[in-house]
């Protein structure tokens, strides 16, 4: 098989074996990482483990893609807003008491 544009490794094992899992298999017997975008790459064959799924993605045309090229516009970051300010007191926190037996 060879994968499409914008695949995957999880795209493939998907389609191909019909579960996620497959991606290690197919990434290890095709020599690829499993971060890598397998557009035109020939991949390995792996073994269908899960019959309905594979049949349900070819008989609705669905051919997942999770990659984006570099230059998409669309594949921005995500940027946290949100983020809370860090103290920059490196002195830690004593809430213990005096544990000496001194007389006041």
């Amino acid at each position: 098989m060879t994968g499409k544009d914008r695949q995957t490794v999880a795209d493939v094992a998907l389609t191909a074996a019909g579960s996620a899992e497959a991606m290690f298999l197919l990434a290890r017997e095709s020599g690829v990482r499993l971060d890598s975008d397998v557009s035109g790459v020939k991949l390995a064959d792996v073994a269908v483990e899960d019959k309905r799924v594979v049949e349900y993605y070819a008989r609705n045309g669905i051919v997942p893609a999770n990659s984006f090229p570099a230059d998409d516009p669309s594949d921005d970051s995500i940027e946290n807003d949100t983020e809370e300010e860090l103290s920059t007191d490196d002195t830690p926190e004593d809430d213990s008491e005096d544990d000496t037996n001194e007389p006041e």
